[in-house]
């Protein structure tokens, strides 16, 4: 049984007690009223004997009803279901049949089952047997059936049992709330645990990984260094290439390293300063202007001046990444065009390609560590650029058709808040607990940001 339904059976049980002392307490009182009404207009005695007895057998057979529908054995509570119904109908055919003054007992249990737990295989039994009994009623001989009651002990025992069944089924009703109010309460407790649990676990992962990723970054430093040296002093064309090719494997080697490091570690706090932000989207733009000239696709900058207070290297990073994304999402003879537009508090930057874009379920995967349709990409650049723009107070929203392209709008307002500097790692940490809980939900292979970092 997994947790939730097993959180959910325990509530159920807790309120069993109460909900069975109000039915037994009801059933006594039903059947001693219904008793005195009938001998009063002389019933046959035998009849209500029998109609007693099985009236107590209800009640014992509500309690193990109870027990076995909250745990795991689904036939023995069906089972019991049907016995229930059959006690009732046998007490309808002591008394009058089809047309009882009872009748409301009938379909107690399908009523009770349907509130409690809703419609499932127990209920369409009890529904189905209450039915079955009905049948079987009308297809009788009357002479199985005890004679009918006069008025108006007849309504007095109709009042008296409807009331018992509406008074059951608001005790249950009420206990049954309660007690999914009591579960649902536990899940969440139990959701945070596990969602601590794991934070905690992926960040000593993430700073065991970062340590090795920082020891590694000096040893890939020098081998590069060997490689472009071998490279100059290559015998033929083929060991250059060869050399060459494996100069570009170690620096992506290097940009993985880098953007891993840049995951894991917390933002250091913002280094403030006026910033140019058209002035740093042309040095951006023309950063990645071989890259975009070697798929021949297309860069325009535009906007005007538009002033802000930021950390510019910090900004200068996070554009690298959502430019050179969309470079790698565009396609030769594509155009990736980036607008900036002064806003009333602050700005806002517009990155737009004419790229493969992204559907729905991709757009609903952003930004998930480790989440990508890139062959060589991780997931982490759009996640360190969306840290950055949260810390800086901005937003970062995406709009994306497939086959059309992909339009990034990022908000940056005037200056950073004030909690920025004074609690650096807060938006970070607020952005690693969404990521985490993404990252437990089950996702479809292939699905997230198909760009990747650049």
């Amino acid at each position: 049984m997994d947790p939730a339904r097993l959180i959910r059976a325990r509530a159920l049980a807790a309120g069993n007690a109460l909900v069975y002392g109000v039915i037994a307490s009801v059933a006594a009182v039903q059947i001693v009223v219904g008793i005195m009404l009938l001998l009063g207009v002389g019933y046959p005695r035998w009849r209500l004997g029998v109609t007693c007895l099985l009236g107590l057998a209800t009640v014992v057979v509500t309690k193990w009803k109870y027990r076995w529908e909250d745990g795991a054995n689904g036939v023995l509570a069906m089972a019991t279901t049907a016995v229930h119904v059959g006690l009732f109908g046998g007490m309808l055919a002591m008394v009058e049949g089809p047309g009882s003054p009872l009748g409301p007992l009938l379909f107690h249990v399908a009523v009770g089952s349907a509130g409690r737990y809703g419609l499932n295989r127990n209920t369409a039994v009890g529904l189905a047997a209450s039915l079955g009994v009905l049948v079987l009623l009308g297809l009788a001989p009357g002479s199985w059936f005890g004679p009918p009651v006069p008025e108006p002990e007849r309504s007095a025992l109709w009042v008296v049992m409807l009331g018992g069944v509406i008074v059951t089924q608001f005790v249950q009703l009420a206990a049954t709330r309660r007690a999914y109010g009591r579960a649902a309460d536990e899940l969440d407790d139990l959701r945070e645990t596990i969602l601590r649990d794991h934070t905690a676990r992926a960040r000593g992962l993430e700073t065991i990984g970062a340590k090795v990723a920082h020891e590694l970054k000096n040893p890939l430093t020098s081998v590069k260094a060997l490689l472009q040296i071998m490279a100059e002093d290559a015998a033929t064309e083929d060991d250059r290439s060869r050399h060459v090719v494996l100069e570009s494997e170690v620096g992506r080697m290097q940009t993985i390293l880098q953007d891993y490091l840049s995951f894991a570690r917390p933002l250091d706090e913002l280094r403030n300063a006026d910033i140019d932000l058209l002035s740093l989207t042309e040095h951006v733009t023309a950063v990645m202007s071989a890259r975009a000239r070697t798929a021949e696709v297309a860069l325009v900058v535009s906007g005007d001046p538009t002033r802000i207070r930021g950390d510019e290297g910090r900004l200068r990073g996070a554009l690298l990444n959502l430019v050179g994304n969309a470079v790698e999402a565009t396609p030769r003879g594509g155009t990736v065009g980036a607008s900036v537009r002064p806003n009333d508090d602050g700005a806002m930057i517009t990155i737009r390609d004419t790229g493969v874009g992204m559907s729905a379920r991709q757009l609903a995967k952003l930004g998930t560590p480790y989440v990508t349709t890139k062959p060589t990409g991780t997931g982490l650049g759009v996640v360190v650029a969306t840290a950055t723009i949260r810390q800086h107070g901005g937003t970062i929203d995406y709009e994306s058709t497939e086959g059309k392209g992909t339009t990034v709008q990022v908000f940056l307002p005037a200056r950073p808040p004030a909690t920025a500097s004074s609690d650096p790692s807060a938006s970070y940490e607020k952005l690693s607990r969404l990521e985490l809980a993404s990252i437990l939900e089950p996702s479809p292979a292939g699905v997230g940001d198909p760009k990747g970092p650049p």
